[in-house]
């Protein structure tokens, strides 16, 4: 798959570099990148090759968090859908949920966001 606001890049020591790459935008996060990240995320689990995952964000932000500038639904949630927004809450925390099988330690650079975060094995900081 192609990426339009990722980057993939893995290296000769199996490290994949994830970039969110939305620099103008600070990154912020849209509909797009969370089914391109859900791939991104599927594709380096199922590649023996890949041995550990580094997200990170181009520009001065990991990621801003929410693109709010969009109009209308800018989650992209269908309400009618199950399961519910409480539905989810209540499964919080259930390893059951975790789908990626590589270590992944976050890079960033200025701004953190939350909804990446506790994803992370690590969080480290640049200076």
């Amino acid at each position: 798959m192609s990426y339009q606001t990722l980057s993939y890049a893995v290296d000769a020591d199996g490290v994949l570099l994830l970039t969110l790459n939305r620099p103008e935008q600070l990154n912020a996060f849209t509909v797009e990148m969370a089914n391109e990240l859900v791939d991104a995320f599927t594709r380096a689990s199922d590649d023996d090759a890949v041995r550990a995952i580094v997200v990170t964000g181009a520009g001065k932000a990991f990621c801003a968090g929410m693109d709010l500038s969009v109009g209308g639904n800018v989650f992209g949630l269908d309400e009618s859908q199950q399961p519910t927004l409480a539905d989810v809450e209540r499964l919080k925390g259930n390893p059951n949920l975790t789908v990626i099988t590589k270590p992944m330690p976050a890079a960033r650079t200025i701004y953190f966001n939350s909804e990446v975060a506790p994803w992370s094995d690590k969080r480290v900081r640049q200076a």
